[in-house]
């Protein structure tokens, strides 16, 4: 190691200094330091100046590295120190620029590390001491670089310094502006470190003093860092509360240097720091003055706010706070707004705040938003902001995005710059709604995706934490929602605002401009003001309304102003156009009860209260428009001012108005008369929409009294159309004595009173009347006919809501009046005593819907026959009268509808009914009616409307020929126009397919050919004559039996049976065949029809009976039946020829097999006795089957063919023992079971609602009487046996 050169710290003394004086150096070539030799060599003129710079540069980090070492050793050569620093502050006042930057940090270094005040204060006087006894700021420009540091170091020697050492403040304002840069820095620096000292202001002086330099300063300098420097002295000062009054008086004194040109010439500087500061400095003076309004209308006076705004151009993110924070606190002055910055400015801020949002500068963008929030809600109505529509539309999409942000402060601010921008002379005109749409969705859809209700739990938390913590957060989270909610609501209430201003000026808005989504298909509806209102309904229905309603009782603070706002909105839709439907659901969903449960409870919230005497009165209005003379809304605003909640209605309902404090002089004020009517009124539509806003009983001793308090004066016919409808709702509450009291005093008032002007459409009504004690029949006569005028009946093409309403009325009537007996009286007089035609058909539409249900119950079927039978000859008699003119240019539609009832009604009959004079005159009616038209002014007949009377003549034919009378029947063969009628329409359009025609004129065709099947029938048995013989042809018969329609079949073989059975001798029809058909004289002789053609019909009947259907081939049969002795009597050739056909044991067999597991219907017991082709066996297998079986469990058919089959069959038969004592058993069934059955049992229809068939029209052995001989015949052969 080399100890003797230049550079050695080491002394030739250092030998004999002791160990402990040896430090670590820092040096790679020197790694101790003795500081005995250090402070010889410091002390030491000879010593060269590098070789003290580097030692001192030794020093320093020695005493650093080796802290607590060097305190110690400091602490205890305590001499050393003090000698130490001596040496050290000489150098520094040496001003060797090597020396005194070095000395002066091992100085600061050994202060610090020794924290001696006494050391501290003594190296304070020297530096004191030094700057007094300076001449020239030159001399001691290191003692104040050491003064620097040691404030910055320590910085409570600033309150030792100001306390004791006014001069030295002054001094140091003094050199502020001295030429020399470094001293002017220094001393900038120095004041900085002193004048910050909390709670030791200066005085107003030197404040003012250095105010001025440093503006001086700022203006003169052209080098940043002085200015820097100035600048943060200034921004410095404006952070101490004492100063800014001071700085304020000094920067708009008159002077040659502003306050505001100084931060003009900031501003326009490059450097983004000392723009920075400037912005800041003007911040802090607005945010800290006494006087905002006064500072910031005198920097607006000097056109800060367009200097603020050109500096928004910047992508630095601390500067667009800065700007967007002085900008905001300038808007507290009216001048920023009347001096057009707002107007100027806001292009740029928009663009700023656009920029903050792309860059993610949300810190920025949330003072962005607060400023733009102001300006739009403060900026004055009578200056144009929005230079052009594309300015709000840029508006609008730049909130839209900070709507969808995730952050809650923005997402909030978006909100409320939104709820601000939706001012009416914000839009451009026209109107771009879809604008104000788009923003809409976004905040409605944030509020959506909240649960419901509100959380209340928070996510999972570190497990360390407090309970307390966690339910802060929870509030926290809970409070951000409800504010969000809050800010949603109110947002939706300035887009109703909105379509009302526009609604009332058509001026600001084009049609087909606005096109909203459908829900359903993604169609478009083109309408413009009308989908923007259905939009907002349905974002006001789906989200908003749920959301407010379910956390109602969650809401804290805000809850005032959020249901203030709610219910502003509501009442924007009950004031506009929108419909019914909307609001019926509001009144539904017991709003009224809510609005009024909300006022009660917020009843100190004038703001809330008032909102809601607004919106229930809109709501009542707008739910009694369709009413002719409703209750006018000042009496609604009335009864709502003088109520606080539901219980305030009914106080105000029971004062006497002779009595009542509120009767008033003033005529501007509503009379306790109007105040009433009011509250009837909302009490009405209430309960029309079952919102029970008070107790049943209560209410009804409440309206007892008000209708005592109002006998003498009488009040109106809308007040009593309310008063009806609540008595009648709430009268079954009571017992029966307060029933008949509320019945007798409702009456009275009500007197002579219009029924339409009183009458509501309610079930309520038309209960009360027919079950409330007390009420009078010619009133409940009043109320069931207006109930049937205004009941709504609708076509199958009407919309499913119509049909769903419809359906709820008509099963509650028809319900009621089937429970009822004295309204299904009504309901029938009213029939009888009514002239209009539409009701009249409604009540027929009643009657049949009546039957309809009726026929599931047998007793509720026989009492409502036995009603209306008692009725009906008067009701035909009715019908009659209202349609004498037979040639009128239609047929009466309420004709049909009651003829189609009374098929229905005889249909429904268990015995035969006797035809009266009613009747006869009825169905003399109506054969005119099918006839051939008179004129030519009338009209023809529909098919459906033949169809309806050809069902009646039908019924009305099987009802008198089941009670022996041919009245009927000779009405009908006497009519010429009838009969040609029924035979032109069965003989027309025979070229057509008729196998495919399902219409409803092939009804009529076949109906009409089932009438004259009966018509033959009638004419043999009562020996009658007709004024017309119809002729049909064969063709016709044989095409029809081949129908793909089972009814076709089955009215065609019954003609055909009823034909055969007289011997195609019918004085009615008359069957004819084409030349080609009768081709072979020899085997036709004797016959009507063709052997070919008989032939045909017989394959054709034995082709139907194996097509599955038991009632057709029961007709089938019967029809073989009529046939095998119709050509038996005729030709016994052709007769045996068709009964030997291999195809008739075929067809026996393939029966028998097919229902070999089962009991054997009807027709194949009765085809077995016509074909004996079955084996004797196979007859005794199928007769054990059947005679097992209970008898009363059996169909007459089957008794009926059993019995033939034994009769016909009993020689073929096998007779065993046990077979015939079954059998035995089985007829002495048979014997009661026949005298016990009815004949009118065996009428059956086909065709529901279109065509009556009877079931069978010709077989003798189905008769009652014939029946009994030979159950009697067979009984006494099987006892033989």
């Amino acid at each position: 190691m080399e100890m003797n050169n230049s550079l050695s710290l080491l002394t030739q003394r250092h030998m004999e200094h002791s160990p402990e004086w040896m430090v670590i150096g820092t040096s790679s070539r020197h790694g101790l330091l003795c500081l005995a030799c250090g402070v010889e060599l410091l002390e030491d003129p000879n010593t060269p100046t590098m070789k003290k710079k580097f030692l001192l540069g030794e020093m320093g980090p020695s005493f650093k590295d080796s802290s607590e070492v060097m305190t110690e050793f400091l602490i205890s050569h305590e001499k050393f120190t003090w000698y130490l620093v001596d040496i050290l502050f000489d150098i520094v006042q040496e001003n060797n620029e090597h020396l005194t930057e070095k000395s002066s940090d091992v100085l600061l270094q050994v202060c610090c590390q020794l924290q001696s005040d006494e050391l501290v204060y003594s190296l304070l006087q020297k530096v004191l001491k030094k700057i007094e006894a300076s001449t020239d700021s030159q001399q001691c420009l290191s003692v104040l670089s050491l003064l620097s540091k040691l404030l910055d170091a320590l910085p409570v020697l600033a309150q030792t310094l100001m306390e004791d050492n006014v001069d030295l403040l002054k001094f140091l304002t003094s050199e502020l502006s001295s030429p020399d840069e470094t001293i002017s820095c220094l001393a900038i620096r120095l004041v900085t470190s002193l004048l910050v000292v909390p709670g030791l202001p200066s005085s107003d002086t030197i404040i003012t003093e250095i105010c001025r330099r440093l503006f001086d300063i700022i203006t003169a300098a052209s080098s940043q860092k002085i200015i820097q420097s100035a600048v943060g002295l200034l921004r410095s000062l404006t952070e101490v509360p004492e100063y800014v009054t001071v700085i304020v008086d000094v920067s708009f004194s008159s002077g040659h240097h502003t306050f505001a040109s100084v931060m003009k010439k900031v501003l326009h500087t490059r450097k983004e720091s000392l723009q920075i500061s400037a912005v800041q400095i003007i911040g802090q003076l607005l945010s800290q003055s006494n006087n905002l309004q006064s500072l910031a209308e005198k920097l607006l006076d000097a056109d800060m706010a367009e200097f603020l705004v050109e500096q928004l151009s910047t992508t630095n993110q601390v500067l667009l706070s800065s700007i967007f924070c002085s900008l905001l606190l300038l808007t507290e002055s009216d001048k920023f707004f009347s001096k057009c910055h707002s107007v100027l400015g806001i292009d740029a801020i928009l663009r700023a705040a656009e920029q903050c949002l792309a860059m993610n500068y949300f810190d920025a963008l949330v003072y962005g938003l607060q400023l733009l929030c102001v300006i739009f809600e403060k900026h004055p109505e009578d200056q144009m902001l929005m230079s052009g529509p594309d300015l709000f539309k840029h508006s609008t999409v730049l909130l839209t995005k900070c709507v969808q942000l995730p952050e809650s402060k923005l997402l909030l601010l978006g909100m409320r710059c939104l709820h601000n921008l939706f001012r009416k002379d914000y839009l451009p005109v026209p109107v771009d709604l879809p604008c104000l749409t788009i923003p809409v969705n976004a905040a409605v859809g944030v509020i959506a995706q909240f649960p419901r209700p509100l959380m209340r739990g928070v996510k999972r938390q570190h497990p360390q934490r407090r309970e307390g913590d966690k339910q802060n957060s929870t509030n926290h989270k809970l409070a951000k929602q409800e504010e969000a909610i809050l800010c949603c609501v109110q947002l939706i209430e300035k887009a109703f605002s909105i379509a009302c201003a526009i609604s009332d000026d058509a001026s600001l808005y084009e049609e087909s401009q606005f096109i909203a989504p459908s829900h359903e298909d993604g169609c478009h509806d083109n309408s413009s003001l009308s989908s923007y209102t259905n939009h907002l309904l349905g974002l006001l229905e789906k989200d908003i309304i749920p959301t407010v309603m379910i956390n109602c009782g969650i809401f804290g603070e805000a809850s005032g102003k959020l249901f203030t706002s709610f219910v502003r909105t509501l009442c924007h839709c009950c004031v506009m156009d929108v419909t019914v439907d909307f609001v019926e659901k509001l009144a539904s969903s017991s709003f009224i009860q809510w609005a009024l449960e909300i006022k009660s409870k917020y009843y100190t919230d004038s703001g809330l209260c008032l909102s809601v005497d607004d919106f229930i009165p809109s709501l009542c209005t707008k739910l009694l428009s369709p009413s002719p003379n409703p209750v006018p809304t000042s009496s609604l605003k009335a009864a709502m001012h003088h109520s606080r909640g539901a219980e305030s209605l009914c106080k105000l309902l029971t004062e006497d108005p002779d009595m009542s404090i509120h009767k008033s002089s003033d005529q501007s004020e509503a009379s306790i008369l109007e105040i009433q009517d009011g509250c009837l009124a909302i009490l009405y539509c209430a309960w029309m929409h079952d919102d029970r806003l008070v107790p049943e009983i209560s209410l009804l001793e409440v309206l007892i009294l008000y209708m005592t308090h109002r006998s003498g004066n009488k009040p109106s016919d809308t007040s009593l159309k309310h008063l009806l409808f609540l008595v009648a709702s709430v009268s079954h509450a009571g017992n029966i004595a307060i029933q008949m009291e509320g019945a007798a005093t409702l009456l009275h008032v009500i007197g002579e009173a219009h029924g339409p002007a009183i009458y509501t459409h309610n079930q309520q009504i038309i209960e009360w009347c027919y079950t409330c004690p007390g009420g009078t029949t010619r009133f409940a006569s009043e109320m069931l006919e207006l109930w049937v005028q205004n009941l709504k009946l609708r076509d199958g093409d009407d919309d499913e809501d119509g049909k769903v309403a419809e359906g709820k009325e008509v099963d509650f009537f028809t319900g009621f009046v089937s429970s009822n007996q004295k309204c299904l009286s009504g309901l029938l007089d009213l029939f009888i005593t009514i002239n209009s035609e539409e009701t009249i058909s409604k009540i027929i539409r009643i009657l049949e819907r009546l039957f309809e249900d009726a026929s599931k119950n047998q007793a509720s079927l026989s009492n409502l026959m036995d009603d209306i039978m008692e009725k009906l000859p008067r009701m035909q008699a009715k019908v009659l009268s209202s349609n004498k003119d037979v040639n009128t240019a239609a047929v009466s539609s309420g004709l049909i509808s009651f003829l189609r009832l009374v098929t229905t009604v005889y249909t429904s009959c268990t015995d035969a009914q006797q035809v009266n004079s009613s009747d006869l005159k009825l169905i003399f009616h109506v054969v005119k009616l099918l006839g051939p038209p008179e004129s030519e002014e009338t009209t023809d007949i529909q098919p459906d409307q033949s169809l309806v009377m050809l069902n009646y003549l039908t019924i009305i034919l099987l009802q008198s020929s089941g009670s022996g009378d041919s009245r009927v029947a000779s009405v009908m063969l006497s009519s010429e126009s009838l009969l040609s009628s029924l035979q032109e329409t069965i003989t027309s359009n025979q070229g057509r397919r008729l196998d495919v025609l399902y219409t409803t004129q092939k009804k009529v065709r076949y109906q009409s050919i089932y009438i004259i099947a009966l018509l033959v029938k009638l004419c043999a048995s009562f020996k009658l004559k007709p004024s017309l013989l119809l002729k049909i042809d064969a063709d016709v018969i044989l095409k029809s039996l081949m129908d793909k329609d089972l009814c076709v079949k089955v009215i065609t073989i019954q003609l055909l049976t009823i034909l055969l059975d007289v011997g195609f001798a019918s004085p009615l029809v008359h069957t004819t065949e084409g030349a080609q058909q009768r081709s072979r004289p020899d085997i036709d002789v004797g016959l009507h029809l063709s052997a070919s053609t008989l032939r045909s019909v017989f394959f054709i009947l034995q082709n139907m009976l194996l097509q599955g259907s038991d009632f057709l081939s029961w007709n089938c049969v019967m029809c073989l039946s009529s046939l095998q002795q119709y050509v038996s009597k005729k030709n016994s050739h052709l007769a045996d020829h068709l009964l030997k056909q291999p195809w008739n044991g075929f067809l026996i067999q393939c029966s028998l097999n097919f229902h070999q597991d089962s009991v054997p219907p009807a027709w194949l017991l009765q085809l077995l006795s016509l074909i004996p082709a079955a084996p004797s066996k196979s007859l005794g297998c199928l007769l054990q089957s059947i005679v097992q079986q209970d008898i009363q469990t059996q169909d007459y058919r089957v008794v009926a063919a059993t019995m033939n089959l034994i009769s016909q069959r009993r020689d073929d038969i096998t007779w065993s023992t046990q077979l015939t004592a079954a059998t035995r058993v089985w007829l002495e069934g048979a014997r009661d079971y026949i005298h016990n059955s009815s004949s009118n049992s065996l009428v059956e229809i086909l065709y529901l609602d279109d065509v009556v068939l009877s079931s069978d029209l010709t077989t003798e052995m189905n008769t009652l009487p014939s029946m009994e001989r030979q159950a009697e015949e067979l009984h006494e052969f099987m006892s033989a046996v």
